[in-house]
């Protein structure tokens, strides 16, 4: 086959990279034995296309740049863990100062906290504002020289009058409404009575299976036993790996 030089010429670039067809290079190279001016035009390609050569100084420097960026890298990357760190520091400590995880036991607030219930005690919930009737708190009691630690719930306030009749309790002489008419048991109450200044009446949701205010041996509670507020409930089969504390033993 006749071809010319222009056409071989086109076909240099690809002979050069190896992506010409099989035919198409036999024919290449046939013609570069019998022209030298397709040779020549073949070196001045091979010679446009050829890798840089790298000075060694610019070798050496291109090395001193990588290491000191790979250094870089390494120092950027434990800053970054140091800084996950401390924040999770801060948090775990913001939390531990704010806040504390108790387990219920016993019965005395079925219903709403269940034996193994997992509360959320907020413990700076009073630090600015008093607490309010049908708060449920937790306590820290101390019954006949030892204390124990308890979840109930505010009944009556620092100045509210409430008695005990016929089994339905009234505070400021209407029925509460967090017990059912007949069933509240007066344990060692008798009569009216009236709470003085940091004086709160507590009892248990499940007033029949609760030691509380109700008796003489557990008392008044003052601002100083009530710790923090509950402000959430979970069950433990929803928060397995939880660890569990201990917030009542009174029950």
């Amino acid at each position: 086959m006749n071809i010319n030089c222009e056409m071989i010429c086109d076909l240099l670039p690809l002979y050069h990279d190896d992506v010409c067809s099989n035919s198409s290079k036999l024919l290449v190279e046939e013609h570069l034995q019998n022209c030298e001016a397709c040779r020549k035009e073949l070196a001045m390609i091979d010679a446009e296309l050829a890798a840089p050569h790298i000075k060694p100084e610019s070798e050496k420097a291109f090395k001193a740049v990588s290491s000191a960026w790979k250094k870089t890298k390494n120092k950027s990357f434990a800053k970054g863990i140091a800084i996950v760190v401390a924040a999770l520091l801060v948090i775990v400590s913001v939390f531990h100062f704010s806040f504390s995880l108790k387990t219920m036991e016993g019965a005395s607030m079925t219903g709403y906290i269940d034996d193994g219930d997992i509360c959320l005690v907020s413990k700076l919930a009073y630090s600015t504002n008093a607490p309010t009737a049908g708060d449920v708190i937790f306590a820290r009691v101390e019954i006949e020289g030892q204390v124990y630690d308890d979840i109930v719930r505010i009944v009556a306030l620092p100045g509210d009058t409430l008695s005990i009749e016929n089994g339905t309790l009234y505070v400021n002489d209407k029925v509460n409404s967090y017990y059912g008419k007949g069933t509240v048991l007066p344990f060692d109450m008798d009569g009216t009575i009236t709470l003085n200044a940091n004086e709160y009446f507590v009892m248990g949701d499940n007033q029949s299976h609760s030691i509380d205010s109700r008796s003489t041996s557990y008392g008044l509670l003052s601002n100083d036993e009530i710790k923090g507020k509950v402000l959430y409930v979970s069950s433990p089969l929803s928060n397995p790996f939880i660890e569990e504390t201990t917030a009542s033993a009174v029950n």
